[in-house]
C-alpha cells in the first residue's frame, strides 16, 4: 500500500513495487506504480525518468489528493492511468505532462490544476467528472455517467465532451481553438459571457444553452 510520499535512500523499486515517490536511481528520480495502490492519505508521484503507467488489471485507490508530474530530461512526458477500477476519491492534479490519460470507476473524479503540452482524455465511469482549471496544449476528450462539469479550460486543440446520464455545465470561461463536439444525456448549459469557441460546435442534448463572446459562433449538427 501507499503509506508515504518519501523513500528512503537506496530504496529499490523493483523490491518494493506498491510504493509511489522519489526513487534514486539511473536516471535519479523514476515513480512506476507497478501493483495495487490504497493510500489513505495524499498521493504524490512525479518522474522525472519518463513515463508515467500502471500495469494492466491494477486499481489506484487514493482518499486523498493526487499530485501527478512526468518528465524525461525536462521534457514533459506521458502519464497513463487508466485502470478501469482506480478510485481517486480527493482532487488530481497535473503539474507536468505530455499527454495524459486519467480513468476512475467509482464515485466520481474531480480534477484539481491540470497542465498538459499534449492532449488529455479523462473518464469517470462510476458517476460525475469536474475538470477544475485546465490548460491543455492538445486536444481534450471528457466522459461522465453522470453530470460533466468542464471547470474552467484552456483547449488548444479539439474539445469532445460526453454526459451519458446528466448535464454538460461550465464552472469559468472555455477558450477552444479547434472544433467542440458535446453529448449529453440531458441538458447542455453552457452560459458563461468569456466563452470563445473558434472552431464548429456540434451539440446534441435536452435543452441547449451556448454562449460565446468573441468572433462569432460556427454551429454544425446541434
Amino acid at each position: 500500500t501507499v503509506n508515504r510520499s518519501g523513500i528512503p535512500t537506496g530504496a529499490d523499486p523493483l523490491q518494493n513495487p506498491p510504493l509511489a515517490g522519489t526513487f534514486p536511481g539511473t536516471p535519479p528520480t523514476q515513480v512506476w506504480v507497478a501493483s495495487d495502490a490504497n493510500g489513505t492519505g495524499n498521493l504524490s508521484i512525479v518522474s522525472t525518468g519518463g513515463a508515467i503507467s500502471q500495469q494492466s488489471g491494477t486499481a489506484i485507490q487514493a482518499s486523498g489528493t493526487t499530485t501527478l508530474s512526468a518528465t524525461a530530461s525536462g521534457t514533459p512526458a506521458d502519464i497513463t492511468l487508466s485502470g478501469p477500477s482506480n478510485n481517486f476519491t480527493g482532487p488530481v492534479n497535473v503539474t507536468q505532462a505530455l499527454n495524459a490519460n486519467i480513468v476512475d470507476g467509482s464515485g466520481g473524479l474531480t480534477l484539481g490544476t491540470v497542465n498538459t503540452a499534449g492532449n488529455v482524455t479523462v473518464a469517470s465511469t462510476g458517476g460525475a467528472l469536474d475538470l477544475g482549471t485546465l490548460t491543455v496544449n492538445g486536444a481534450l476528450n471528457a466522459t461522465a455517467s453522470g453530470e460533466l462539469n468542464l471547470g474552467t479550460a484552456t483547449v488548444n486543440g479539439a474539445l469532445n465532451a460526453t454526459s451519458t446520464n446528466g448535464d454538460i455545465v461550465q464552472r469559468g470561461a472555455l477558450l477552444v481553438s479547434g472544433a467542440t463536439s458535446f453529448s449529453a444525456g440531458d441538458d447542455i448549459l453552457l452560459t458563461q459571457a468569456g466563452n470563445n469557441f473558434v472552431g464548429l460546435v456540434n451539440a446534441s442534448g435536452n435543452d441547449i444553452t451556448l454562449t460565446d463572446s468573441a468572433g462569432g459562433l460556427s454551429l454544425g449538427t446541434v
